[in-house]
């Protein structure tokens, strides 16, 4: 299946969300920028949101900035979906995270990296009562001063095809991996669109 079709990025598209772990709910909405650049911002009730800038292109949709209170560019730009996506095929990428404008990194300060990665396999994911088949992406933070560190932040996403990102979560993992605390935890309520 190509990108486009296993995650469509459609204009005017609202994904709404809820979550068990706290009482309000959130939103996902796509804007076309120019040339293939989309900007991807989830939306919480309570103000706070994730922007993402994704890059629509020859090889798949990439993931280039990740932005909340302050933006950060992703370079080189992460694989998101790949061209095609074929079940059970892996994929996986790695980027360093680095200011805007900033043309050289300070030699002296630690590289931050970012990595992406999907075994490609198809599981159930009950969402509110909807059954969904779908594809757990996961983003990861490593840095060069600890690259174990005592606690690292996990971003996992599972996007259904032709349909979207239908579960949202973000955990805290430390050193024993069988630890992890679960800050957000979000499900696809419905899809409208505008």
């Amino acid at each position: 299946m190509d990108a486009e079709t296993f995650f469509p990025l459609r204009e005017g598209r609202v994904y709404k969300y809820h979550s068990h772990l706290v009482q309000f709910t959130a939103s996902l909405r796509f804007e076309a920028k120019d040339a293939g650049h989309w900007v991807m911002t989830f939306r919480r009730e309570n103000g706070l949101r994730d922007v993402w800038l994704l890059l629509r292109d020859a090889t798949g949709i990439r993931l280039s900035l990740v932005g909340g209170k302050a933006a950060v560019l992703i370079d080189p730009p992460l694989t998101l979906v790949p061209k095609v996506v074929t079940e059970g095929i892996p994929w996986n990428s790695t980027g360093s995270l680095k200011l805007p404008g900033e043309t050289k990194p300070d030699p002296n300060a630690p590289a931050i990296r970012l990595s992406l990665e999907s075994s490609g396999e198809m599981t159930e994911v009950n969402c509110g009562g909807h059954l969904y088949q779908a594809v757990r992406v996961e983003m990861n933070r490593t840095s060069d001063v600890e690259p174990k560190l005592p606690k690292a932040g996990k971003t996992r996403l599972w996007i259904a095809p032709s349909v979207g990102i239908v579960k949202w979560e973000v955990v805290e993992v430390t050193s024993d991996p069988s630890v992890q605390t679960t800050f957000e935890n979000w499900e696809l309520a419905e899809v409208k669109d505008q």
